[in-house]
């Protein structure tokens, strides 16, 4: 085998532990609602468009706090912290 193919054969195994790790993943989620006497399908009917939109501009307004959190708190720390201004040492008359 070349270079070129041990990287494709290492790149397609790293793929497939991937796939393998994301559907161990989804069957973990599956088992979670199966626990919880949750149907999905029943959800996802119960689910219209207003409840779409309305999580939607949720999420959206809860992301827009977070960004102002953020902002606040960047404000803060660029006043609350002292600039290391020091003074040029002092010139020393050499004997």
């Amino acid at each position: 085998m070349s270079m070129d193919d041990d990287r494709v054969a290492r790149i397609v195994a790293e793929a497939e532990q991937m796939i393998n790790e994301i559907q161990h993943q989804l069957d973990a989620g599956e088992d979670f609602f199966r626990e919880q006497g949750i149907d999905r399908q029943k959800m996802r009917d119960a689910v219209g468009p207003k409840e779409k939109e309305e999580a939607e501009r949720l999420l959206a307004d809860d992301l827009a706090a977070v960004e102002r959190e953020v902002a606040e708190g960047k404000a803060r720390l660029a006043f609350s912290t002292p600039q290391a201004t020091k003074s040029p040492a002092r010139h020393r008359t050499m004997i």
